[in-house]
């Protein structure tokens, strides 16, 4: 059993999962109610770009975000404990881990705090930092669970599943993101319906990632 589980933690993890879906879907919602997007399907970004929910955005996002951190912090020390027989690959594989699931929480940090409709580069490269380091998280902890922790053969199996699906989700928005056209927020004339699908993809898969966290 993971260290979060043995000694009460459980709420980190699920608390990063549901304060992202939580924030997601209100921002979603009251910027559909204020008419501030137009599309149907918007990227998780343009949900949060205008007051109020930029407001929510940014709240919800950032204390996701911290929680995340304590969760890279506590998986770290579980798995440096949990390996009696520490190699040289595995010492850098855990270092690796922290230091992608650190980079994913302060990307995570830079692009609620920095709205697409304000300062759009620096949302773009927060959120760059983000999902390449969720994904590299991903990879890394999937690695370890499987070669080094040997968990249950099930867990190892969504982990990996996850990561890949993951990993698509993320190259296919950054690339939709690269080469899309039209306006930041609403995406008019050209609305970019695979960018979108590719985003909340990418949260779904994040979301069910914390949940099997161990």
């Amino acid at each position: 059993m993971g260290l979060c589980y043995s000694i009460g933690l459980a709420w980190l993890p699920i608390s990063v999962s549901l304060s992202l879906c939580i924030t997601q879907l209100t921002c979603y919602y009251v910027s559909k109610s204020s008419a501030h997007v137009v599309t149907e399907l918007p990227t998780i970004s343009a949900t949060g770009s205008f007051p109020p929910e930029s407001c929510i955005f940014s709240l919800g996002i950032t204390l996701a975000a911290a929680f995340a951190v304590a969760c890279v912090y506590i998986w770290h020390v579980y798995a440096d404990q949990l390996m009696k027989k520490k190699t040289k690959l595995f010492k850098i594989l855990v270092y690796v881990g922290t230091l992608t699931g650190l980079l994913s929480s302060i990307g995570l940090s830079v692009t609620a705090c920095f709205q697409v409709s304000n300062v759009s580069i620096v949302h773009y490269i927060g959120a760059g930092v983000a999902f390449t380091g969720a994904v590299g998280y991903m990879i890394v902890v999937t690695i370890i669970s499987c070669v080094y922790l040997k968990h249950p053969p099930l867990l190892c199996g969504l982990r990996l599943l996850l990561s890949v699906c993951g990993t698509i989700a993320a190259v296919s928005f950054l690339i939709c993101r690269i080469i899309g056209r039209g306006d930041e927020v609403d995406w008019i004339p050209d609305p970019s319906w695979f960018e979108a699908v590719s985003d909340k993809s990418f949260a779904l898969i994040a979301y069910l990632f914390g949940l099997a966290f161990r």
